[in-house]
C-alpha cells in the first residue's frame, strides 16, 4: 500500500467516525442535564391577617421549598419589626438551614400587636425577609397585612 492510499483510507475512516458521532448526538433522546442550582419557592408571599384583637397574637405558616437541583441555604431571616418573628417549625428553631433538592420546611410567622406598648389600632403591614443562596432570587419578602382592633 502506497502512502497516498494510506492517507485516503485514514481520511475516510476519520470522516466516517465523525459522521457517526454527529448522528448519534443528534438522534440521542436524552438531552444534556441542565444544572440550575438551588431555587427557593414559597407557598405565599402575602398573608392577609384580617382583624387582629390587640391582645392576641396572629400565627401563620408558609411552606418554603427548594425547587432546584442544588442545596438551598437559608442564610438569614429578618423582619421589618420586632413584633414579628419567623422560625422554622420542623427544625431545632434555627433560622439557618439547608434544603436539599425537593425538600420543604414550614416557616411559622407570629405577629404580636402587644409587643409595642403604644401600638395604635388600625391597618398594619409587616414583612419577613428571607436571604438564601438562590442565584436568581437571593432575597424574598413575605408581607403580612391586617387590622388591629
Amino acid at each position: 500500500m502506497n502512502k497516498r492510499t494510506f492517507i485516503l483510507i485514514t481520511g475516510i475512516f476519520a470522516i466516517s467516525l465523525t459522521l457517526l458521532a454527529v448522528f448519534f448526538t443528534l438522534t440521542s433522546k436524552e438531552s444534556p442535564a441542565i444544572i440550575k442550582g438551588p431555587e427557593i419557592s414559597i407557598s405565599q408571599d402575602l398573608i392577609e391577617l384580617g382583624e387582629i384583637p390587640i391582645n392576641q397574637k396572629s400565627t401563620s405558616v408558609v411552606e418554603i421549598k427548594n425547587e432546584g437541583d442544588g442545596a438551598l441555604e437559608i442564610n438569614k431571616i429578618t423582619t421589618s419589626c420586632s413584633c414579628t418573628t419567623a422560625t422554622f417549625i420542623d427544625t431545632d428553631g434555627s433560622e439557618l438551614i439547608t434544603f436539599f433538592p425537593g425538600e420543604s420546611h414550614q416557616l411559622e410567622i407570629v405577629f404580636d400587636p402587644q409587643f409595642h406598648d403604644d401600638q395604635p389600632l388600625g391597618k398594619v403591614t409587616r414583612e419577613v425577609y428571607i436571604k438564601s443562596n438562590d442565584p436568581e432570587n437571593s432575597e424574598i419578602t413575605i408581607r403580612l397585612q391586617g387590622v388591629i382592633i
